[in-house]
């Protein structure tokens, strides 16, 4: 009888290979779609450095050759010592993709160092000159794709309309694609989708539930009704599977409120 915890697991393994190798495999895919993507990585680096940057404004210099180096080299600011705290530091402060960033800080040292030493920092955005312009992860906003391709715009020059979002927005990666809000449809995002009306507004609002394609929101204003209802004077009404198909429904009267409700009552005759 198997009664060890550890000899039954190592006995599912002997016997059950399959399903140790499934699990594992699905775990390591859990991991991988958990990773950020490159453009998310850098940023976050970028923000760690910043981070950091704002840590070590007040530094000065200590140690035997510290006035020296002060005087005649660089002021603290712009300083090689500096630059050692900060890299030493980058990353540690974050709670979530520590690791992703300690890849990317390794990967991207020269660089950094290229950046510190060479560019003025008060007029240069580090996240535009590493990310963008220089490692070439991301792109700036609304562009998308490995030539940073403009997003589609509508004529008003907004990006999907404002209802969607660019697929791969900022990235190097995505199609271009504008991912619509629910409700909207279209190259742009600027079309209603069925069962949704365009208001004074120009945003596309659900119809009633009573409908199946409407002007508005209203159950008289459906021009077919959903499955459920029939079309009687113009107005979808709610049918009672449970009567007999041979009844026939008149509609007495419609009363509108907080909730639009129909009476109606059999036809006996």
């Amino acid at each position: 009888m198997l009664t060890s915890p550890i000899f039954f697991i190592m006995y599912i393994v002997i016997m059950f290979p399959e399903f140790y190798t499934q699990k594992k495999t699905l775990y390591k895919d859990k991991l991988e779609s958990n990773k950020l993507n490159e453009c998310s990585r850098c940023k976050l680096l970028t923000e760690s450095f910043t981070y950091w940057l704002d840590k070590t404004a007040r530094g000065k210099h200590e140690g035997g050759d510290a006035a020296w180096e002060e005087a005649k080299l660089k002021s603290y600011s712009q300083s090689e010592m500096r630059l050692v705290e900060i890299q030493e530091s980058l990353c540690s402060e974050l709670k979530t993709n520590q690791d992703s960033c300690y890849a990317i800080a390794e990967d991207s040292e020269d660089a950094l160092e290229s950046w510190w030493f060479h560019e003025d920092l008060d007029k240069l955005n580090l996240y535009n000159w590493l990310c963008i312009e220089n490692l070439q992860h991301c792109c700036p906003s609304n562009y998308y794709g490995q030539t940073c391709s403009p997003c589609p715009q509508s004529e008003e020059n907004v990006v999907c309309s404002g209802n969607g979002k660019c697929d791969g927005d900022g990235t190097r990666k995505g199609n271009g694609t504008c991912i619509c809000k629910k409700g909207y449809t279209g190259n742009i995002c600027n079309e209603c989708t069925k069962n949704f009306y365009k208001n004074h507004m120009q945003s596309c609002k659900p119809c009633h539930y009573a409908c199946d394609e409407c002007h508005n929101d209203s159950v008289t204003a459906c021009v077919n009704c959903a499955a459920g209802w029939r079309m009687m004077s113009n107005v979808c009404i709610d049918v009672d599977e449970c009567l007999d198909s041979s009844v026939k429904l008149v509609t007495i009267g419609v009363i509108f409120g907080e909730k639009e409700m129909l009476v109606y009552i059999e036809d006996v005759s």
